[in-house]
């Protein structure tokens, strides 16, 4: 939860570096009149699924996820691993209830 504000304006971001990015390649290409003026816009779009896929392959499985599928030690192991050692105060059974409502007593 405190990353939300975070998250939500870089997904704002990404959107803005993303028009930048084409008004540049727009600019760089619109001169030319080889095959290339369209063959190079349409291979950059092509660079951007392989880091999106590393990410999503390396990204930490969702709690929430994993809870919803009856696998709590592995819920509670991933609540872990993403929590700062830092925070003495979390309860990773209390956590746990509030992402599953069948557990709640």
């Amino acid at each position: 939860m405190p990353l939300r504000p975070y998250l939500t304006t870089y997904v704002n971001l990404c959107w803005v570096i993303g028009q930048l990015i084409a008004a540049g390649v727009l600019k760089g290409f619109v001169n030319i009149s080889s095959q290339w003026a369209y063959r190079v816009p349409y291979a950059i779009q092509w660079i951007w699924p392989l880091p999106i896929a590393l990410a999503a392959f390396l990204a930490p499985e969702s709690p929430w996820w994993l809870v919803r599928h009856g696998k709590l030690d592995q819920a509670r192991k991933a609540l872990l691993s993403l929590t700062s050692k830092k925070n003495t105060e979390f309860n990773v059974e209390d956590t746990l209830a509030m992402i599953n409502p069948h557990q709640r007593t």
